[in-house]
């Protein structure tokens, strides 16, 4: 994977939109969760890879900081054939007692492994415990490196950090992903009614002998657009100069508690994206402007049915969570809800319900037969 693919794709992966309580007190709309690409067993060796070019040629050892370099490091040495040892936070109090398990790091060279450096305090602190056990540290490598210091903030105790990015790599991964194709900016707006055509081609291009021979989704969208659930305004396209690129859309949908009781919420999908154009972010601009719209609307949350690997980066949890479960009464990892504002689905649980414009028996249709609207 190049470095400009694998910055977007760590960007897409942690950058997460929703209501969040920082350290600080602040709030905030966005918050960048880094444990999303370290549990992704791809982008986790992905950036293990990356690590090894930036390794001195003089390290014996790779020390994995524990939590979350551990698990790079440990991929680093895989990768490498270079022993591994595990630095905890603090010497255990039973058993070994040890601060650093694995090899004896006694006159050998130690390079350590961290997932993100912001200020570098727990770096520092391993360095020096390290160096009390007569280890050599000089160098720290890095996914992350979000100080934004020349060099990085341990210069001053003798450490160069090696990051494979830095925050600004990310932002403008993030910039570059979903803001422009060919130089020109993709737009996300509500489809005109002229372009319903168009969105069912974008469609059919997007799922066909995807999940089954053919494809229905182009189907329900049409069946979407004649139903009581549909909504005007959150029946959306990405446009790239006159061309649909993207597609999203959300429709009204119930969910009925055991005692009858029946609230409203949204179901989102199809998110179709144009083959050629996967991979720039436009599915990510598009499930962000919808939920932004659908937050302004009054919605109180969205459920969909989806890939657990990527949508929890919009928020998306296991529909579980809410107490929400699938028309038949049951939860599995690709069914997921995601609040529209803190404690939005406070008090709705129960059966699911989307629209029966959903359902509808599989039917094979030929794309070159029932339109030929290019996208």
């Amino acid at each position: 994977m190049d470095r400009a693919a694998l910055a977007r794709d760590i960007d897409a992966a942690c950058r997460v939109t929703g209501s969040f309580t920082l350290r600080s007190g602040r709030q905030a709309s966005e918050y960048f969760d880094k444990y999303l690409f370290e549990s992704q067993p791809a982008l986790l060796r992905a950036v293990a890879e990356a690590m090894v070019p930036l390794l001195p040629e003089s390290t014996d050892l790779v020390g994995g900081l524990e939590l979350w370099g551990i698990p790079l490091a440990t991929m680093v040495s895989s990768l490498t054939g270079l022993p591994v040892v595990f630095v905890r936070k603090a010497a255990k109090e039973y058993g070994t007692r040890r601060l650093a398990e694995g090899a004896e790091v006694g006159g050998r060279q130690v390079t350590l492994i961290e997932d993100v450096i912001t200020t570098g305090g727990a770096v520092r602190d391993a360095a020096r415990a390290l160096r009390a056990l007569g280890a050599a540290v000089d160098v720290v490598i890095c996914a992350i490196d979000r100080s934004g210091v020349p060099g990085g903030p341990l210069t001053g105790d003798g450490i160069e950090t090696r990051a494979v990015f830095s925050k600004a790599d990310l932002d403008a991964a993030r910039e570059d992903a979903p803001g422009a194709i060919a130089g020109h900016p993709v737009e996300v707006r509500p489809t005109r009614p002229i372009e319903y055509e168009a969105v069912e081609a974008l469609i059919r291009a997007a799922f066909w002998d995807v999940y089954r021979p053919g494809c229905i989704e182009d189907v329900i969208y049409r069946q979407l657009t004649e139903s009581a659930a549909y909504l005007p305004e959150l029946d959306l396209v990405a446009v790239h100069g006159e061309e649909v690129v993207g597609h999203l859309i959300l429709t009204r949908a119930t969910v009925t508690a055991d005692d009858g009781s029946v609230r409203e919420i949204l179901c989102a999908g199809p998110l179709a994206v144009s083959p050629a154009l996967q991979r720039n972010g436009i599915g990510a601009q598009l499930m962000t402007a919808g939920i932004d719209r659908a937050t302004s609307l009054g919605f109180a949350g969205v459920v969909l049915f989806g890939s657990p690997d990527y949508y929890p980066r919009f928020g998306f949890e296991d529909a579980s969570r809410f107490a929400i479960t699938t028309a038949d009464g049951t939860n599995f990892a690709a069914f997921m809800a995601r609040e529209l504002g803190p404690g939005a689905l406070a008090g709705v649980s129960g059966r699911f319900a989307e629209d029966t414009a959903f359902h509808i028996e599989p039917v094979g249709v030929d794309p070159d037969a029932v339109s030929d609207t290019t996208v």
